[in-house]
């Protein structure tokens, strides 16, 4: 909990607002909070207008939300409407955030944004992007707007491993490896899969990254690379610019088998009602590579999320696409 304390530097009368389940990153600091002896409110849900009021009704002090959560928060149209002035630390977590709705988050809230990277094998911040970083990213260095942040002080060790177990160098691509004094010692009755996930001393994260002086970024999940003609596609880089559209509400971009492609890049997003699938082929058209732009674009009410708010890729593929072996007449 040494992470969660100095990060959050919470201390008795404070009040921490919980809207997400405590299993994951809450749970964090819902733990951290008791042992400060502070105070932790529940909100009933995490829709925005019951997040807002509770801020306001309870002098939140801390408040943690995953990015889906945020820009609900962020675009709701009477959130300078309530009085959110006890707010002196608000981090998002638990899955990517795109650089439009961090640039905004720190606009309305103000220089308290923090951000972390965890896992729950190893439940501390293993890294942390503080509120100066995101400062000097929104003013002068916007490619911090992708980081989560430079390794944590709490005793956490960061590696980034080819598929040789070798460390790469700076700026290249490798798998992100840990070591922490908080890493679990096995998986609850499948010791195998746990061992799979070592590397001496290392535990695997499963997530590629690189480190930029000094700094982790984030490329995606190892298992969701596309693959599509031949070159590798991070489905995030796509997901980010998507995001980046005025229209655009959520996107997750996914892979979906095809007889031309092998895996053709399929784009689902949510937007305004005027929002089109050509708005968004013409948007990626403008600044991604060309085998990068999605094969298909669908436009849907909302994203399947998982049970704390995140936007879940598997999720997409077995709503939208089961059963799907093929997207035919992809160009």
């Amino acid at each position: 909990m040494a992470g969660w304390l100095s990060i959050s530097k919470i201390s008795p009368g404070d009040v921490a607002l919980v809207s997400s389940p405590i299993s994951h990153a809450s749970g964090r600091l819902f733990e951290a909070v008791l042992l400060a002896d502070a105070t932790v409110a529940i909100s009933c849900n995490s829709r925005a207008k019951s997040v807002l009021s509770a801020i306001q009704q309870t002098s939140t002090t801390h408040l943690i939300v995953v990015p889906t959560v945020l820009a609900d928060l962020v675009n709701d149209e009477e959130f300078e409407s309530y009085d959110l002035s006890s707010l002196r630390f608000v981090l998002y977590a638990s899955a990517p955030a795109s650089p439009t709705l961090i640039s905004r988050a720190q606009e309305l809230f103000g220089p308290i944004i923090h951000t972390v990277y965890g896992s729950t094998e190893a439940p501390t911040p293993i890294t942390h992007l503080d509120p100066a970083d995101h400062l000097r990213a929104t003013t002068t260095n916007p490619e911090l707007l992708l980081s989560c942040g430079r390794e944590s002080e709490w005793g956490c060790q960061i590696n980034i491993l080819n598929d040789f177990g070798d460390a790469v160098a700076d700026d290249e691509l490798g798998q992100l490896a840990i070591w922490s004094p908080a890493l679990a010692h096995t998986y609850w009755q499948q010791p195998d899969l746990w061992s799979q996930r070592l590397l001496g001393d290392w535990f695997l994260t499963g997530d590629i990254a690189r480190r930029h002086e000094g700094f982790i970024f984030l490329s995606d999940r190892k298992d969701d690379m596309i693959i599509t003609g031949g070159f590798n596609v991070f489905p995030t880089e796509v997901e980010n610019h998507i995001a980046a559209h005025q229209l655009v509400y959520e996107v997750a971009v996914v892979g979906i088998p095809d007889t031309r492609w092998g895996e053709a890049i399929v784009a689902v997003v949510s937007g305004d009602p005027s929002l089109t699938d050509s708005n968004i082929l013409t948007w990626c058209q403008s600044a991604l590579s060309r085998h990068k732009i999605p094969k298909r674009v669908l436009i849907v009410d909302e994203l399947p999320k998982t049970g704390h708010g995140k936007v879940s890729r598997r999720a997409v593929r077995e709503h939208f696409f089961a059963g799907a072996d093929a997207i035919h007449g992809a160009g």
